[in-house]
Formats: structure tokens, sequence, C-alpha cells
């Protein structure tokens, strides 16, 4: 059903949505979800099915239902490194948000894939448990920060993470140790398997929670300092390369593109490397900013600017 209880939604019937309501399974899900609510560009289309699991079990069936019907199947984490076509998400788009469970066992914090970063890093902190701090204020959720193997400050997810947890193609859940050479710059290894995160647990030290919460603070004032708040964004939109010298932020303030606009979406005045919905961009707006900047600065510059933003759903 959609969220106001109506089982009528626009456009024509969609396969997908129409056996989920003749079938409704046992977790909460919406047809015809708008989702720029679900993505920090706050941009895009409607997901033809949301489903929310609670449990592994859920995320199994509705795996093996999209399997039987054919229907397209996107595992959506917190949302802030998409760009969700104007057109929708075909098929079924589960959401992790429920999957959010957080428990400590000696020094490990283990949570759910859909744990939001900043409940992590909070938890942290409540235990007195050292080594979360540079995730703070970090959107997105514990599933896709591991996914994209989350950096910042000069440390990474992968730093800390003492295992995960997923579900594999097979349906089975398994615990994947951390192996420093599955990991790298922007690069994990569930980027290369047929794997749906699950979980995860952090290893991390006793430490005391004044000077935790004093750390924290100061990433989150950091933060605020560079305008990853100002307007809906992504943060920072395309990878840094060793390779160029300098930081993509600063490549793009030095090609004279801070401002550039396209449609509602602008390159941020105050840093380069942040393309913000300024004024109701849709994701095409967002999407054609994103390659001119890439194709102008390639022309000054000789240099490939890789996108850390992931397009899903309907593109051509």
């Amino acid at each position: 059903m959609t969220r106001d209880g109506n089982r009528r939604y626009d456009g024509p019937v969609k396969r997908a949505a129409e056996y989920f309501i003749q079938n409704p399974p046992s977790c909460p899900f919406f047809t015809e979800e708008p989702m720029d609510g679900h993505c920090t560009f706050h941009s895009g289309g409607k997901a033809e099915v949301f489903v929310i699991p609670r449990h592994i079990q859920d995320l199994i069936d509705i795996r093996r239902v999209c399997r039987n019907q054919g229907f397209p199947l996107f595992i959506l984490g917190g949302g802030a490194n998409i760009l969700v076509s104007d057109r929708g998400i075909p098929g079924v788009t589960l959401s992790m948000e429920g999957l959010d469970n957080i428990r400590l066992e000696n020094n490990d914090l283990i949570c759910g894939a859909g744990t939001t970063v900043n409940a992590l890093v909070q938890a942290g902190c409540d235990y007195s448990l050292t080594g979360l701090e540079f995730l703070n204020r970090l959107p997105g959720s514990v599933g896709g920060a591991l996914y994209m193997n989350a950096r910042c400050y000069g440390s990474e997810i992968a730093d800390v993470l003492s295992w995960a947890e997923v579900l594999t193609d097979d349906d089975e859940v398994k615990i994947v140790p951390m192996d420093k050479n599955d990991w790298g710059y922007k690069i994990s290894p569930f980027q290369k398997k047929g794997l749906i995160i699950t979980g995860a647990a952090f290893r991390l030290s006793p430490g005391d929670r004044d000077l935790i919460k004093g750390e924290m603070s100061r990433i989150a004032a950091s933060r605020l300092e560079k305008g990853h708040f100002k307007a809906p964004s992504a943060g920072s939109t395309f990878k840094n390369d060793r390779k160029f010298g300098k930081p993509s932020g600063q490549i793009i303030d030095e090609c004279g593109l801070k401002g550039f606009t396209r449609g509602g979406a602008a390159v941020s005045s105050w840093h380069g490397n942040i393309l913000i919905n300024k004024n109701r961009a849709t994701s095409e707006d967002i999407s054609e900013l994103i390659v001119e900047v890439q194709k102008r600065v390639k022309e000054a510059t000789g240099f490939d600017l890789e996108p850390e933003v992931i397009r899903v759903g309907d593109w051509d």
C-alpha cells in the first residue's frame, strides 16, 4: 500500500507492485514510494515496491520472490551515496533500515547493517569505547559505509572492522572476517561479490568518555565548517586520486567551477567537491552537472574525476 494506506498509485500498473499487493509479505511494504525522502540528494522518482525487512528471514523471502518472479532487486542503505533516477526504481527496493539493532560483546560493538553510522558512533561513546569518532555525523547506514569503505579524516571504516555478517547468493548467513587484502581506498570486498551485508562487528578500545565526546564534537564542527549540511548533497561527489597531487575539490575550484549550475543543481560555493541540490534539482540536473564537471576538469587538466555517487534506478 502507499504511505497513506491507499492501494491505488500513479501510472500504469506495474508487475512487482501488483504482485506484492496481491501477495503481501510479512514485513512492511509500500508501493510507489517517493525516493526523495530516502536519499541525501532529495531527488529522484518513486520505488515501485519499497520493502522494509525486520529479520534476515525477511531478506531471504523477498529475494526469493524477486528471483522467482523476475523482479529487479535494489538494496538500499542510508541513501547517502546514490542518485535515484527521476523515473524511479523498477521492481523491489529493499531498505535495510529495519535491521538496526546494536549490542556489545566484550569490546566489540555488533550492529545490523541498517544501523545509522551516527547511532553506531553514539553507542561507542555511551560504552566509553574509542575508535569510531572519525565517523561522527557521517550520513548513511553501516552497511552502506562498509560497502563503500567510507573514509574521512585520515581513517576508514575498515580500520575498525572485526568482521561482517553477510547473506550469500545461496541464502546462507556467513561471517566474513576482516582481511586487509580485500580492502582499499573506497574499495570493499562486497563490491565484487553477490553478498548482502546484514551486520558487522567493530573492534574498539576502552577510552575516556569525555575525550570521546570532545573528539566527536571536533569532527562534527569540522563537517559543519566544510558545509556538508548546508544543502542536500551526497557529501564528496568525486573520489580523490593521489595521482592528481591535490584533492578533487581543489582541482574543481582551480578550474573555476565553484557555483557552476545545471538546472537546480550546483557546485557549492564553499567546496568544489560538494555538488548540491540548490533549487529543487532533478536527478537529471545533478547527473548532467556531474558529467559537465568531469568534462571541464578533463579539458583543463587531463584528469579523469571518478564519481563516488552511484546512479540507481531507471537510467538510460
